[in-house]
């Protein structure tokens, strides 16, 4: 029987009667021959049914007070090899106690109570009969006792003072059926050396329940319940009544009165070969233990967690990626150093590591983890991590192979030498090394992010509508961050920080160009008045206009020429499409396609056509003009000398008169965009405020989801509370900072703006208020920024990304930052063991904490991760794996140069006996689970 892969589910059934039983049935049809003939055959055919048995580890074969039955199973088991299909075979005795349900009517048909005492298979039949059977005392029909040996039944059969055995057809048979069994001598026999710690009795409900909770009756019913170790049970109400689970009794008030909660069993109470070793409804008795007497007796301690009753395995169903085992070979690293060659399995549940210093504990975690993420450094400049197996061997260069076989079948197992770039890329873990939980703890964003994570997949199944409120709220925060950012970029396409300058500059371009406009005014004005009587001025006055409307004339032209030039050119764009739309209706045509592609196809033909016929009338436009043009310019040079100078001067006033024009736009083009700056600056205030806000609101949707999770959270998470919170940026003063003249500025200066930035981010009344106060210190420091600072780059680091949703973590009530580092630890451990369901490894949990704090916050923690997901931890904590009720325990070993790793359950003894010796407190450990391997005090 291989344990090495610890504790799991097997289907036990601990009572099945054999044909030993004074009430069995298993007959068959007779012929001519010898009693014991067909004796024989029952119990041939009686193995053989068990022998087809393919589904159930472990049987109990069950006798009325006695083990004929059990004895004659072992003879096949020792002397003829039989029943290998079985891990364990039990001995279960059978009794019928001196209590008594008495029919409502008070006649004949009182019942009696039963009891079952299942016995190690370490004790031989021999002394169960003599040490324990022999002992009991019997009570007869006349209130007198005897030991109920077979001889003294049969002897109390065929006494005919009370009946006869006629009625029985045996007077072994008879005798049973007259007897009881006085409690307290079960209790008295069991006391002895002989028994301890190999004996487990189990109480039947089915007549106990009927006993009645008033007066002595309840007072011999609770003390039957409270001396059992479990119980069989008929009602399946009753398993969550006996583990203190409802809301009759909660578990204090159950441990108080009957001294401890009870596993329920089933069994097949199988008299028959019909539906043989089939219990009523498919409801198995399903038990997690190494399949050894042993294992069987932590149901005493784990009740709840270590029995089910249901038809399948109650094996939670883990990732069919998840580690099932991992086997290492050619391990030798040096003439100091070897990992044997070995083949692991892993448990599904919680799998702890265990060893001396320097057994390979580390060595073990830091190779399962490979496969998943390189855990050797690649660049020379990397700092080797201390607590890295494979990163320490890494200059061996060691051509350890390792293979990781998973749980699923169709799954492909992943080979890997160490120091392979290669990683698993379709499933991960969550692995954190020695000495990741402090460093994690320091990092509260990464805490942040965890805790967000793990509140966001809890809430997503119970109230999804509300997590798609916070995701809006969340998403449109980005959105306004990015028109914030946005804004500060088109306020400095219109350079911000030189407006002003340019807009005087310009209005003195204006003017100055209005002055000189004036003086040419003056000039032509007092031209006219000294060569008045020469001058023809309306005739030069009249040709300069004409000579101005040609050439405006001839602009237009030209505009509308280049205009046509490029029409003609995409012309051919669209002879390509009209190609492609044919070749697309002649390919829809050769198939069954029954969309019709309507499209009408473009006449290019048609519009080059007529586009030509335009261009040449703008081309006989342009010659027209440019020849009226020329006529014009002759008129004008041959007027006389004064009459040209005059047509000068006013060309020149003309042209003074666009300078002047071209001034004031670019006055008011600068204007206009000192005004864009000015609402973009106001919109960017508004949306800031609108940003603060969102916070607000995200804030509050945030403690809507958190008192979501809450209600229904995880008991991992019992003693950790969250409250939403809003804060800034851990790094804002000295990213607003980074950027200012330090000649002329103090960083503490800046401190009075984040406090500014935690008023307007608090929420409170005057929260606009304070936005716009937070906005105003910080961008009066814009002009102090380095020489080589961006104004806006400040601006943007002003505006954005400078709040943060966080929460206020507590551990039993105590502020996270009060928290010490242990602590701290314990709450990641917390949060990390309650998210997600991938394998999570961890080397060290217990760092920075002492032995009662484990035992107090964090073996419910691991006992309640482990039924959803894969746990390996590494530990020198004795309550890690003992009070974690760890279901394999990998216990790493060094000598002579060897790293060598064993495993199997807590309940193995040479298990038990290197938790004892190689963990601190390990004797203590199994004390506090009430002796749980049978360790004196």
């Amino acid at each position: 029987m291989d344990t090495s892969h610890g504790s799991r589910w097997n289907k036990w059934d601990l009572h099945v009667h054999s044909p030993s039983s004074f009430h069995e049935n298993f007959n068959l049809e007779r012929s001519l021959g010898a009693e014991e003939d067909h004796e024989d055959a029952v119990w041939e055919r009686y193995l053989d049914e068990l022998e087809d048995i393919d589904d159930i580890s472990c049987i109990g074969i069950t006798d009325y007070f006695s083990v004929e039955g059990y004895e004659r199973v072992q003879e096949a088991i020792e002397q003829d090899d039989r029943l290998q299909n079985f891990d364990l075979v039990l001995p279960n005795v059978e009794l019928r106690v001196d209590h008594f349900v008495t029919s409502r009517s008070g006649g004949h048909s009182s019942e009696a109570v039963e009891m079952h005492v299942l016995f190690s298979d370490e004790l031989d039949p021999v002394r169960i009969r003599e040490n324990f059977i022999n002992q009991l005392e019997a009570k007869k029909p006349d209130g007198n006792t005897m030991p109920p040996t077979r001889e003294n039944l049969e002897r109390l059969g065929q006494n005919s003072e009370f009946d006869t055995y006629d009625d029985y057809d045996d007077p072994y048979i008879a005798g049973c059926n007259r007897i009881t069994v006085d409690v307290d001598t079960i209790y008295e026999a069991l006391d002895s050396d002989v028994f301890e710690g190999k004996y487990l009795t189990v109480l039947v409900e089915d007549n106990w329940e009927k006993i009645s909770w008033e007066g002595r009756a309840g007072t011999l019913r609770g003390s039957l319940l409270g001396k059992a170790d479990a119980v069989f049970i008929s009602n399946s109400d009753t398993r969550d009544w006996l583990l203190g689970r409802t809301e009759m009794m909660s578990t204090a008030e159950f441990r108080k009165a009957f001294g401890s909660l009870k596993p329920a069993l089933r069994g097949s109470d199988s008299h028959d070969f019909d539906d043989f070793c089939v219990p009523d409804k498919n409801r198995y008795c399903w038990i997690k233990a190494d399949t050894t007497f042993e294992g069987l007796k932590q149901i005493k301690y784990e009740p709840g967690d270590r029995v089910y009753i249901g038809e399948y395995d109650p094996q939670r169903r883990v990732s069919i990626h998840t580690p099932n085992n991992v086997n290492i070979r050619e391990g030798v690293i040096n003439d100091r150093l070897t990992v044997s060659d070995t083949t692991l399995p892993l448990n599904p549940n919680l799998v702890t590591v265990i060893g001396g210093k320097g057994a390979g504990k580390t060595a073990l975690l830091d190779l399962i983890a490979n496969f998943y993420q390189n855990r050797h450094i690649s660049g020379e400049d990397e700092e080797i991590d201390v607590n890295s197996f494979i990163q320490r061997i890494q200059d061996e260069n060691p051509g350890i192979t390792t293979e990781l076989e998973f749980n699923g079948e169709d799954v492909d197992p992943f080979e890997k030498s160490v120091l392979d770039e290669e990683c698993i890329s379709h499933s991960n873990v969550e692995y954190l090394p020695q000495g990741k939980i402090s460093e994690y703890c320091r990092d509260e964003d990464r805490m942040h992010d965890q805790v967000l994570e793990l509140i966001q997949q809890s809430v997503r199944t119970t109230d999804s509508e509300l997590m798609e409120r916070f995701e809006e709220k969340r998403n449109s925060i980005r959105h306004i961050e990015k028109e914030l950012e946005e804004l500060t970029n088109r306020i400095h396409e219109y350079d911000p920080e030189t407006i002003d300058e340019r807009i005087s500059d310009a209005k003195s371009d204006l003017n100055a160009a209005r002055g000189k406009l004036e003086d040419k005014e003056r000039e032509i004005e007092e031209f006219r008045e000294e060569h008045g009587d020469e001058l023809r001025d309306e005739n030069s006055t009249e040709l300069q206009n004409q000579l101005d409307t040609y050439d405006k004339e001839l602009q237009t032209v030209e505009e509308i020429k280049s205009i046509l030039s490029d029409q003609l050119e995409r012309l051919g764009e669209i002879e390509d499409f009209n190609r492609d739309i044919g070749k697309l209706r002649s390919l829809s045509e050769e198939t069954e396609i029954e969309e019709n592609l309507e499209i009408t196809q473009f006449s290019v033909e048609e519009a080059r056509s007529k586009l030509r016929d335009y261009e040449q009338a703008i081309d006989d436009d342009i010659l027209r003009i440019t020849d009226q043009r020329e006529r014009v310019q002759d008129q004008l040079d041959d007027l006389e000398d004064f009459d040209q100078e005059l047509s000068q001067l006013l060309k020149e006033k003309r042209e003074q008169q666009k300078v002047v024009e071209e001034e004031e736009n670019n006055v008011q083009s600068i204007e206009t965009d000192s005004q864009k700056i000015q609402e973009l600056r106001t919109k960017r205030r508004s949306e800031f405020v609108n940003y603060v806000d969102a916070y607000h609101d995200l804030r509050n949707l945030y403690s809507l989801v958190i008192s979501e999770f809450e209600a229904d959270q995880s008991a991992i998470l019992d003693e950790v509370k969250f409250d939403a919170n809003l804060d800034v940026i851990d790094g804002l003063q000295s990213k607003l900072y980074d950027l200012l003249d330090g000649r002329s500025v103090n960083i503490a200066e800046i401190q009075p703006i984040i406090q500014i930035a935690l008023d307007a981010i608090e929420g409170s009344e005057q929260s606009e208020h304070n936005a716009e106060a937070y906005l105003e210190a910080a961008l009066s420091f814009k002009d102090q920024l380095l020489a080589n600072a961006s104004t806006a780059e400040f601006e943007r680091r002003v505006f954005t990304g400078n709040f943060k949703l966080s929460e206020q973590i507590l551990l039993e009530g105590t502020r996270m930052e009060d928290l010490s580092l242990g602590q701290k630890g314990t709450v990641l451990l917390k949060i990390l063991l309650a998210q997600d369901e991938k394998p999570l490894i961890i080397d060290q949990p217990e760092e920075n904490l002492d032995n009662r704090f484990v035992y107090r916050t964090l073996k419910d923690a691991f006992k309640e991760a482990k039924k959803k997901r894969q746990v390996i931890i590494a530990t020198h904590n004795a309550n890690l794996v003992v009070n974690t009720d760890a279901e394999q325990v990998v216990v790493a070993q060094y000598e002579e140069n060897e790293i060598s790793f064993k495993s199997g359950p807590l309940e193995d003894e040479s298990i038990r006996e290197e938790v004892t010796t190689v963990l601190e407190g390990g004797k203590e450990a199994f004390v506090q689970r009430e002796e749980k391997y049978g360790l004196a005090e």
